[in-house]
């Protein structure tokens, strides 16, 4: 597959199978933003502060990337959380942060990205 100036986006990107995948990407020739509440460690000219549970922040991210390159090429939905925790020990709080970045941080960066690949006859999304 060709990889060369394809645009990618990667939720949680500034460490690790995020990071590594990214790496991989630009290694290749690809364009790849970062969508990361954290920011990496090294400069990384495409990194864009988005805290993924908020649709806001993603919308802004994907009009940020789509404006700029006017295209999407590849989509991985890596950010995610855990928590080592019983139930008795686990708040609300916490519970609804992991539901907000695992399960609404998807469907929000597909909501925005799905419109841009049909428009564009292709895409793939991971």
């Amino acid at each position: 597959m060709e990889w060369t100036n394809k645009v990618a986006v990667i939720t949680g990107a500034s460490t690790g199978i995020g990071q590594a995948t990214k790496q991989l990407l630009q290694n290749n020739g690809c364009i790849v933003y970062n969508l990361d509440c954290n920011a990496p460690a090294e400069t990384d000219p495409l990194f864009i502060h988005c805290d993924t549970s908020k649709s806001s922040d993603v919308y802004n991210a994907i009009d940020i990337i789509t404006e700029k390159e006017k295209r999407i090429d590849f989509v991985f939905a890596n950010a995610g959380i855990h928590l080592f925790s019983t139930l008795e020990e686990t708040s609300e709080t916490e519970l609804e942060r992991i539901v907000g970045v695992n399960i609404l941080g998807v469907f929000y960066l597909l909501k925005r990205t799905i419109p841009v690949m049909k428009k564009q006859q292709k895409g793939s999304i991971v």
